[in-house]
């Protein structure tokens, strides 16, 4: 809003507008952001379903706790904040980095599992994704739709 302003202002000093283009630009920027807001809404709600990544973090959470995972056990997962709101389970997010980093954060903050979603990790992790049970200080214990959960060895 502070450059379209300015380049109306600028605009207006070698007389291409008049006096009411800043008040007609300013109702066109709020009429572009309403139509993108609903389209976002539009394409996270009705088409790629406002609840998908609750439905998996709460499938995930099952299988978490078939393995005796406890209410205080913390997860990491690509979607920390989706998982709370999901599970109520304390979760951090998977750093941008290689597998050593992410036991290092593991140890940092206490986290016991790991769960990789198919298109929401890093290049440096898809050796983990994709060779489960050969990854050094994690044991494998399931795949669904995508999703492939860890237990962090001690």
């Amino acid at each position: 809003a502070v450059g379209l302003d300015k380049l109306v202002s600028v605009a207006r000093a070698r007389g291409r507008f008049g006096p009411a283009a800043p008040l007609f630009f300013r109702g066109v920027l709020v009429v572009v952001m309403a139509l993108l807001s609903i389209w976002l809404v539009y394409v996270s709600v009705v088409q790629r379903g406002w609840n998908e990544f609750s439905q998996t973090y709460q499938r995930v959470e099952q299988v978490l706790l078939e393995h005796g995972a406890r209410a205080t056990d913390v997860v990491m997962v690509p979607n920390s904040p989706g998982y709370f709101v999901s599970t109520g389970r304390s979760a951090i997010i998977i750093p941008d980095e290689n597998l050593e980093s992410v036991h290092a954060l593991a140890r940092v903050f206490g986290a016991r599992f790991l769960v990789l979603e198919k298109n929401y990790f890093s290049a440096r992790l898809q050796p983990v994704y994709l060779h489960p049970e050969n990854q050094p200080g994690l044991h494998y214990l399931i795949e669904f739709d995508g999703v492939k959960v860890y237990e962090f060895l001690p």
